[in-house]
């Protein structure tokens, strides 16, 4: 298993802006890139994968987590910790909890996938 933490990232709406006839990365991805680089480990896993990032909230709006999955994805890849996104078999990603934390992380894990995975019983699941 691979385990790092990364600075809080943009959220998907905000990666690629446009003028309707093209799209480029906006300033905010770019130094987030640079600043995360520095913390993803010189590690690789090959093939399939499993996925689970953890996100501290920055702050107390309404947030969606999935909205900030695509950065750190694309990062992966683009840093060679994975080959491709599409061979992500899981992907959980969660709030670390309710309350605000500063300066908020995404916890990242990743781990290879050699078989069938087994399906997640959330009956099962219980707070602690």
């Amino acid at each position: 298993m691979i385990s790092f933490v990364l600075p809080f990232p943009p959220s998907v709406n905000g990666l690629f802006p446009g003028d309707g006839k093209r799209r480029w990365a906006s300033k905010p991805y770019k130094a987030w890139r640079v600043e995360a680089s520095a913390s993803v480990p010189n590690e690789t896993v090959k093939g399939h994968y499993a996925l689970m990032i953890r996100f501290d909230r920055p702050d107390r709006r309404a947030r969606d987590c999935a909205n900030y999955e695509k950065a750190v994805s694309d990062l992966l890849v683009s840093k060679g910790v994975v080959e491709d996104d599409s061979l992500c078999d899981r992907l959980i990603l969660d709030w670390t909890g309710r309350e605000p934390i500063k300066p908020a992380k995404a916890h990242v894990s990743l781990v290879a996938v050699t078989g069938p995975l087994a399906p997640i019983n959330f009956q099962s699941q219980r707070a602690a």
